[in-house]
């Protein structure tokens, strides 16, 4: 399945928005993908340069975690856990909800250019405790993957680098960045049920899929157990990002910033939120 990010603007913040995705055909059929493993929701921010930095104000998650992973700029995270946290480029912060949490996103920057998932967490865990993560340097492993291009997993385990960022089931996301002012051939080798292939920047042709551009998500689908190994080439400056993970255990439900197996579960957190702002 290929997915076109569609364009929204967030009080100003413009952004893409990948996942979750609905589209009529114009035949009464409609394509749907709300999630790819247990990533459940996909905001590709900029790049932009804005008059004044970025600003998100507070609000609330339950049953996932963000993903927040920068490009370029600087981003200022706080939360209700009292986490007071700047992320820069390179750098992973993960929010884990649970039960709840709200926080607040101050860009420190004028210019910023990321990525932002929400992942579903298990069911096991969807009303766990509040958390947070913040990694970077070695607990973000890179590698070379050609020259001038490198590789970088920031959760679970790619090619034998695995990252420190923990979470409670199995979930990949790993970017290939080519700074290469020449076209490269690069294998990779999935070995997700669910995997999407992301093209943040330049172009990449994934074989035998087609050629990609900026904003357009490839979805592949395998077998339990099986192995797929697919041809990427590069184009000067792609970038790359690939992410996955098992099939959710159970359905979601997805209300404004709510993720629940249970409609009660988001029911409850309204009126939290409602007497909050109160």
């Amino acid at each position: 399945m290929i997915i076109n990010a569609r364009q929204h603007d967030l009080g100003g913040l413009i952004i893409r928005r990948v996942l979750p995705f609905a589209k009529g055909t114009g035949e009464g059929d409609v394509q749907v993908r709300r999630h790819v493993g247990p990533f459940v929701f996909l905001d590709h921010i900029g790049p932009i340069e804005t008059e004044q930095p970025m600003f998100v104000s507070e609000h609330p998650h339950i049953g996932l975690a963000t993903a927040t992973y920068l490009f370029e700029g600087e981003i200022l995270h706080k939360d209700s856990l009292g986490t007071e946290q700047v992320i820069r480029e390179r750098e992973l912060n993960l929010m884990t909800a649970g039960e709840w949490i709200t926080h607040i996103e101050q860009g420190l920057t004028n210019e910023v250019h990321g990525l932002q998932f929400w992942i579903a967490l298990p069911l096991e865990e969807e009303e766990c405790a509040p958390k947070f993560q913040h990694c970077e340097g070695l607990e973000l492993p890179m590698w070379t993957v050609a020259r001038d291009v490198v590789g970088q997993v920031l959760l679970g385990e790619f090619r034998d680098h695995k990252s420190k960022a923990e979470f409670p089931s199995r979930a990949l996301f790993a970017v290939i960045d080519s700074a290469s002012s020449h076209v490269h051939r690069i294998t990779l080798e999935l070995n997700e049920r669910e995997t999407g292939l992301y093209v943040c920047e330049g172009s990449a042709t994934i074989e035998p899929h087609g050629h990609f551009l900026p904003g357009q998500l490839l979805v592949l689908d395998q077998a339990e157990g099986e192995k797929s190994v697919v041809e990427v080439e590069l184009a000067p400056g792609a970038r790359l990002a690939i992410f996955g993970g098992d099939p959710l255990d159970a359905p979601r439900h997805m209300k404004w910033n709510y993720v629940a197996s249970d409609k009660e579960l988001i029911e409850r957190a309204e009126a939290k939120w409602a007497e909050h702002q109160r």
